[in-house]
C-alpha cells in the first residue's frame, strides 16, 4: 500500500486481530464485519433467533436503525430485559466493542457503503472455481492468472459500457446531467436515487446565525428529521445523516438545501473521483518509486474495443450519403500514409535486428570451426524474430491516436494492421 492506510477496515471478532490493528494503524477506523458478526451471534445466542422471538429484528435494528447514542443504549437495554438475557457473556462482550458495529457510532467514518468483508469474501469464492487444494505451485499460478485475466475482461466490458453508454436521466436537470457525466453508471444511479429522493422534501425549520445556516429537513414519508448547516462563507454543506461523509455522495436532505441556496451543479468539493469515471486516469507507484505499468495484453485490448465500434458507427453514418462516403475514402487514404509511416518505421528497426543477427550467426560460425557436433545436443540458434506487424507499445500509441485523431474512415486500415 505504499505506506498508505486505509480510513476504516473490516475484520472479524478476533482480540489479536484488533490489538495488532490498533499498533500498526492506530488512525484507521477498525469495524466489524456485520455478516461475520451475525454468524457469531448465531453460534452463541443461536435459540434467541428461533420462534416468534423478536431479537433477530431488535438486533439488527442497533446496526442500521438507531443513529443517537441514546437510543441504541436504551434499545438495548430492552432488548435484552424482553429476551431475558442481561447476564450472557457473548451480548456482553459484544457491546463493549459498540463502537466497532452499532450505526449510532460507524456513521463517524468513511466506508463507501460497505458493512461486510463481502470483496474479499467474493474473491475468496471466485478463487475456488479456479482451483483445486492438490495442483502445484505452478498449476496454482497458472489458474490464478485465468482468474485475473477472466477480471481484467470483465472490467475492460464495464469500461467500455461506462465510455460508450449514458445512463437514462429521469429528471433533466443540470445537476442529474452533471452526474450522469462524471459519476460511473453504479454510482449514478445512487446519486439519481437521493436526488428522486429530495423532490420530496421540504423545510419545516431555518435558523441563521451569521454565515451559517441551520435548516430541518424532513422528506415525505419519512418520520425523522435531518438537521443540515450550510456555511454561505465557505460553501460547505453538512448533514446529520453523514451520508456523504460515509459513503461519498451527497443525501438528499443536502441536495434540498442546495437546491433552497440556488446551487444547480454538484460542488467539486463534492465530487469524490473515485466514483468517477476518470477514477484510473493517474499514475500509480510501487514500493520504490516507480510507475506501474498496466497490462500489455490489456491496453492492446482496450484499444481495439475502443476504437472498433467508433469506426463501425462512422462506416454506418456515412455509406448512406455519397458526400459523406467520398470525405471517409479521401481521409482513409491520407490515414492509411500516416499508418504505413508508422510501420515503416518499424521496419527500419527491424532491418537493424536482422543485420545484427546475421553477424552473431557468422560469429557463432567462426567460433565452431574445428569443433566436433556432440551428439545428443542440438545446434545454438539464436534469432531476433521481427514482423512488421509487431508493434512496440510508444508505436501502438501512435496508431491509436491516429485513429482516434481522424474523423472519417479508417476502419479499413484499422482492419488491416490490426
Amino acid at each position: 500500500m505504499s505506506g498508505k492506510k486505509p480510513n476504516t477496515i473490516f475484520t472479524d471478532q478476533v482480540p489479536a486481530m484488533a490489538k495488532a490493528i490498533s499498533l500498526v494503524m492506530p488512525n484507521t477506523y477498525h469495524r466489524l464485519c456485520k455478516w461475520h458478526l451475525m454468524q457469531n451471534a448465531l453460534k452463541h445466542v443461536g435459540h434467541l433467533f428461533k420462534g416468534e422471538s423478536e431479537f433477530r429484528s431488535d438486533f439488527n435494528a442497533c446496526f442500521k436503525i438507531w443513529e443517537d447514542e441514546e437510543e441504541l443504549l436504551s434499545a438495548w437495554d430492552d432488548m435484552l430485559q424482553k429476551c431475558n438475557v442481561t447476564d450472557n457473556s457473548w451480548l456482553q462482550r459484544t457491546f463493549e466493542v459498540k463502537e466497532k458495529w452499532a450505526k449510532a457510532y460507524v456513521k463517524m467514518s468513511f466506508s463507501a457503503g460497505l458493512t461486510t468483508t463481502q470483496l474479499s469474501e467474493s474473491l475468496n469464492s471466485d478463487l475456488k472455481d479456479y482451483l483445486q487444494s492438490d495442483y502445484d505451485i505452478v498449476k496454482f499460478f497458472t489458474h490464478f492468472e485465468r482468474l485475473l485475466n477472466a477480471k481484467r475482461y470483465n472490467e475492460l466490458q464495464a469500461e467500455y459500457n461506462l465510455r460508450q453508454k449514458l445512463p437514462k436521466v429521469k429528471i433533466a436537470s443540470p445537476m442529474l446531467i452533471q452526474a450522469a457525466n462524471i459519476y460511473t453508471p453504479k454510482l449514478f444511479l445512487k446519486f439519481q436515487k437521493q436526488y428522486e429522493e429530495f423532490q420530496g422534501a421540504f423545510v419545516k425549520e431555518r435558523i441563521e446565525r451569521n454565515s451559517s445556516h441551520e435548516f430541518i429537513v424532513s422528506i415525505y414519508g419519512q418520520s425523522k428529521d435531518r438537521k443540515v448547516i450550510w456555511n454561505s462563507s465557505e460553501k460547505i454543506v453538512s448533514c446529520s445523516c453523514r451520508k456523504f461523509e460515509r459513503c461519498g455522495i451527497l443525501c438528499s436532505h443536502a441536495l434540498k438545501i442546495l437546491d433552497v441556496m440556488d446551487i444547480k451543479v454538484l460542488p467539486e468539493k463534492y465530487i469524490l473521483k473515485r466514483w468517477t469515471k476518470d477514477a484510473k486516469n493517474e499514475i500509480v507507484q510501487d514500493f520504490n518509486g516507480h510507475d506501474i505499468k498496466a497490462n500489455t495484453k490489456l491496453e492492446v485490448t482496450t484499444r481495439y474495443t475502443f476504437l472498433c465500434p467508433m469506426y463501425v458507427k462512422l462506416i454506418t453514418q456515412v455509406v448512406e450519403y455519397e458526400e459523406a462516403y467520398k470525405l471517409a475514402l479521401e481521409n482513409y487514404t491520407e490515414l492509411s500514409k500516416k499508418i504505413d509511416n508508422i510501420f515503416g518505421r518499424k521496419s527500419s528497426l527491424c532491418q537493424v535486428d536482422i543485420d545484427q543477427e546475421k553477424s552473431v550467426e557468422e560469429m557463432m560460425t567462426i567460433c565452431a570451426k574445428g569443433l566436433k557436433k556432440k551428439q545428443g545436443r542440438r545446434n545454438l540458434h539464436i534469432s531476433f524474430p521481427c514482423s512488421s506487424k509487431n508493434l512496440s507499445d510508444l508505436e501502438l500509441d501512435d496508431f491509436s491516436s491516429l485513429l482516434t485523431e481522424s474523423t472519417n474512415g479508417g476502419i479499413e486500415a484499422f482492419a488491416k494492421y490490426l
